[in-house]
């Protein structure tokens, strides 16, 4: 069987300030259950259907960090890609996500530092009705 194809850094001199990246993600009930698991968060604002009725939200609300995990994803996959470490954050969430949701996760290159080898990105998440859910 042959080993699966790993693919390459993108060369970082081609990367420039305005390039983008995005991935589009429906946030299945399961998606939850299972970043719960892994992360330890059962929040029950999280996770019960009862709980979360009884707050402002009316339904569960699907983890922050969960969407905050999409950027990652883009990071190492996309831009700048493989080999690439994600080592500073500031995330702030203007709205709430829940599982079923469709958002649209969009990396934009702000500065390009050839020197240190970095890039600063501006992030947004918005769900399927426009709404920013992550920045």
């Amino acid at each position: 069987m042959p080993a699966a194809a790993v693919p390459l850094p993108r060369d970082f001199a081609e990367i420039q300030v305005g390039d983008t990246a995005r991935l589009v993600k429906t946030i299945a009930p399961k998606d939850v259950e299972e970043f719960s698991s892994l992360s330890g968060d059962n929040n029950p604002l999280h996770l019960d259907p009862e709980f979360a009725c009884r707050t402002s939200f009316q339904k569960p609300v699907v983890h922050g960090m969960l969407v905050a995990s999409y950027v990652s994803s883009l990071i190492g996959t996309q831009l700048p890609g493989p080999g690439a470490l994600w080592t500073r954050q500031s995330f702030r969430w203007p709205a709430p996500v829940f599982a079923g949701d469709t958002i649209e996760v969009t990396l934009r290159v702000t500065h390009k530092s050839t020197g240190t080898g970095t890039l600063t990105f501006e992030v947004i998440a918005m769900n399927q009705d426009g709404r920013k859910v992550l920045e």
